[in-house]
């Protein structure tokens, strides 16, 4: 992710399959968190991805945001 834009520029995944990491880049790459937040993304994920790790991807996302936003305010 671009720190100064927020726009997502690249997706890593472990533990899944190339074509689900192609999926899910597919799904986020290109989306601004700074401007738009996560909900579409874990909107996305929710209703596209059918991955037995759906939730976790979804989880680690959460994660991750709220993690850029603890950043974004401290910097």
């Amino acid at each position: 992710m671009n720190t100064k834009t927020g726009i997502i520029e690249d997706v890593m995944v472990t533990l899944l399959s190339d074509l689900c990491k192609e999926f899910l880049s597919h799904l986020m790459v290109g989306h601004n968190i700074k401007e738009d937040g996560i909900d579409e993304i874990v909107d996305k994920v929710e209703n596209r991805f059918f991955g037995y790790s759906q939730k976790a991807v979804v989880v680690a996302m959460k994660g991750a945001y709220r993690r850029y936003v603890e950043w974004e305010r401290t910097n």
